[in-house]
């Protein structure tokens, strides 16, 4: 994937707002061990590590594409060392038992109405 389809698809599907505001929300503690199922972009990764200072960054996404375009997004980043980006998908992650303290699979709505729903009940509005 080109340069410009790479930067398109990260506008489109993975740089959104609610990422860090999910990463805030989710009450990491630094020595967490995230999980990111369907990690698209990394973007959620990158903004995990903020808050999970120590732990591993653990992303699964099941489109090869995909898992390029996040160790792209993801190589300048400072805590580059701590991502591991995993092609496989939620129903046989490649990963031993025990592996992460935290987990999620962050489904991103683009049609507006829902958004706003998810955000309200996000932030607690």
């Amino acid at each position: 994937m080109d340069r410009a389809n790479r930067h398109h698809v990260c506008r489109k599907y993975g740089e959104h707002a609610i990422n860090r505001l999910t990463a805030a929300r989710a009450g990491l503690n630094q020595d967490d061990r995230v999980l990111d199922i369907g990690c698209g972009s990394g973007s959620v990764l990158r903004a995990a590590a903020e808050f999970a200072t120590k732990g591993d960054l653990i992303g699964v996404d099941p489109t090869p594409a995909m898992i390029r375009i996040s160790q792209t997004e993801s190589a300048d980043h400072p805590d580059f060392a701590r991502m591991r980006l995993l092609l496989g998908g939620a129903e046989a992650l490649p990963l031993p038992d025990n592996r992460v303290t935290v987990c999620w699979a962050i489904k991103h709505c683009t049609i507006g109405r829902i958004l706003r729903w998810a955000w309200q009940k996000l932030i607690g509005v």
